[in-house]
């Protein structure tokens, strides 16, 4: 009798282990996930786990972690290739050109930092568009990260803010320690070793802070479904009210606002700069207003969270 019950057991488990794991698979087909079964009997740490007790992992099966760590390389790489062909640049800056005084100082100057904005425009454009595709065929992705993934990230973020800002007070250190010991304190490598810093160290933010919020898969799912909602196409999975959704577009049109006027301001001190030697310190310094505009943005979007938490009350 015993043999025969046994038989029947092991007859019947992999019927049980084919149904859920097909039902594993049908869901994971629609909702980006997969749920996998382990085997019937494990072990783990010396312990014999009961073979009677399934365990569920959810595993990312739409490629969403390689597509957001490619997204933020390209980001990352693109910033900071438009800040440092501006470093290149001010290597050739007509007053303290490396070269000395000569007639190519101001052509080296505009080809780098066009070369420069080219480099990074060919990772930025194609970088937006790959993922505006990626949300468009996958506006719900199930949150497959453990808490370990999350702990992990936000020590990435740590870890990225501090080096960044040990980077920027290193070129600010040579810049100051340039013109008050240095004879030729007016020379254009000081100014391109603290933009060469400066790019640096926003390769260093933009990349901690997108792994970081790569682990936030409901930011992600809020954000395809404000995209779905714009085009009118259905949302599979709706998280947010109509006023969570206002608020997050007054968010992102003032946020908007800021930062054409931060460029307009940036492109008028940038031809300033060349239009004659009384204003070429605008030129040195025509990127501040977009770290300037950033950092306002952030303001706008923590004034909008209280303003809309204080009108539910």
């Amino acid at each position: 009798m015993s043999d025969s019950g046994e038989s029947d057991v092991r007859d019947t488990s992999p019927n049980v282990c084919a149904s859920v794991s097909g039902e594993s698979d049908a869901q994971g087909a629609k909702t980006g996930v997969q749920l996998s079964v382990s085997p019937e009997s494990d072990t783990r740490d010396g312990t014999d786990i009961p073979q009677s007790v399934p365990r569920h992992i959810v595993q990312d099966v739409v490629g969403y972690d390689s597509h957001m760590r490619r997204f933020a390389w390209l980001i990352a790489i693109g910033v900071a290739a438009i800040i440092l062909g501006v470093a290149v640049g001010m290597l050739f800056s007509p007053e303290g050109s490396v070269l000395g005084p000569s007639p190519v100082n101001d052509v080296l100057v505009t080809v780098c930092t066009l070369v420069g904005a080219i480099v990074g425009l060919a990772l930025l454009i194609p970088a937006g568009i790959m993922h505006g595709d990626f949300r468009r065929r996958h506006p719900y992705v199930q949150d497959f990260y453990t808490d370990e993934d999350k702990s992990r990230a936000s020590v990435v973020l740590a870890i990225g803010v501090a080096i960044g800002a040990v980077l920027i007070l290193a070129g600010v250190c040579v810049r100051v320690f340039c013109d008050v010991l240095v004879a030729d304190g007016d020379a254009g490598w000081p100014d391109s070793v603290l933009l060469a810093c400066v790019a640096a160290a926003v390769f260093c933010f933009i990349m901690s802070g997108m792994t970081h919020d790569k682990v936030n898969v409901d930011k992600y799912n809020r954000e395809a479904e404000e995209e779905s909602v714009r085009e009118g196409r259905s949302v599979p999975h709706p998280t947010m009210s109509e006023s969570d959704r206002f608020y997050r577009r007054l968010t992102g049109a003032i946020c908007g606002v800021i930062m054409l006027l931060a460029t307009v301001v940036a492109l008028l001190m940038l031809f300033l700069g060349t239009a004659g030697s009384d204003a070429d310190a605008w030129m040195k310094v025509f990127w501040v207003p977009w770290p300037i505009g950033g950092v306002l943005c952030g303001v706008v979007d923590i004034i909008v969270s209280l303003v809309k938490e204080a009108r539910r009350r």
